[in-house]
């Protein structure tokens, strides 16, 4: 039952994507978390990039974590992890429990930018902990990934990917994604796109999943097979939400594109950050035409209102 919210656009991304999945929680979940893109300052850039939630770090002392360029603080509070490329680099922040856990964590971490992806987990590999939720990063840190579904083949991708000399953080199948996307375009340079594809051709079972990559900062991308993924299309079409239930998209839009098996969604920003387009293809990469449709849900009908839960 994990929720998938994705959005690209001029807002930002943060308040957007945790008010998603504060109406995906009906589904249920046991953690949550949320990546940001974000251009760097030149102090930033020439101090490598690298910041810290945790007290020590904030007083000059090494921070703790597992070696992977996270802070942690507390036993399950947050996790944050960022990377650098390109002048941009992901911003996580991961808490397990609730989404106002979530929201407590984000409040003292600078997680600005108008790019981002966003998911609540119910554990199925691994238990709900902070390093187990998502989003998951590439080992080099360029990618994140959000993931709904099961991979079956999960076993064989991890032993060829340790194999490979990646180095397997979580307990997860999601993050196995991550490394694959990233194995695919280190192999031999390739869009992002392009790596995508391929790398999901080798996942068995089902799949929503998310993608941002640093080295192509204006890119979100989304794909599917078993799992659902609707596009809400903002007016003008100055935003775009990917996510896995109309729930998480009604606050912003009732125009939306529904992606069918096999399919990935490619939305892209210009340089010039004026224009923001999108494309659907199938896995194969042929381009599909895809009407537009009306939601008819109204966001008083997604609510709890005055009533304890949600039937």
């Amino acid at each position: 039952m994990c929720g998938i919210v994705a959005y690209i656009g001029s807002m930002q991304a943060k308040g957007v994507l945790l008010s998603g999945l504060a109406r995906l929680e009906y589904r249920g979940y046991d953690s949550a978390g949320l990546a940001v893109m974000q251009q760097q300052t030149p102090q930033q850039q020439t101090a490598g990039g690298a910041e810290s939630s945790s007290p020590a770090a904030a007083n000059g002392a090494a921070p703790s974590g597992d070696g992977d360029g996270s802070a942690s603080t507390g036993n399950s509070s947050k996790r944050r992890r960022t990377n650098v490329a390109a002048g941009h680099r992901i911003s996580v922040v991961k808490a397990a429990g609730k989404v106002s856990n979530l929201t407590s964590a984000c409040s003292s971490e600078n997680s600005s930018g108008t790019i981002g992806i966003a998911h609540t987990r119910w554990a199925t590999h691994g238990p709900p902990t902070d390093i187990n939720a998502h989003p998951h990063l590439s080992m080099d840190g360029t990618l994140a990934v959000v993931h709904n579904g099961i991979v079956e083949n999960f076993a064989a991708l991890r032993s060829e990917l340790v194999r490979k000399g990646y180095v397997i953080k979580s307990d997860t199948d999601t993050e196995l994604i991550a490394h694959l996307i990233a194995d695919v375009r280190k192999q031999k340079w390739m869009p992002l796109e392009e790596a995508v594809r391929q790398a999901m051709t080798q996942v068995h079972g089902a799949y929503g999943i998310a993608v941002l990559c640093s080295d192509e900062p204006d890119m979100l991308i989304g794909a599917r097979k078993g799992s659902p993924l609707i596009l809400g299309i903002g007016e003008d079409d100055n935003e775009y939400i990917l996510a896995s239930d109309a729930a998480a998209v009604i606050e912003r839009t009732k125009k939306v594109t529904y992606l069918e098996d096999g399919e990935m969604c490619i939305i892209s920003r210009s340089e010039s950050g004026a224009n923001l387009t999108y494309t659907i293809k199938t896995l194969d990469n042929v381009q599909l035409c895809r009407e537009v449709q009306q939601l008819e849900l109204s966001l008083a009908e997604i609510q709890k209102g005055s009533f304890k839960h949600f039937m």
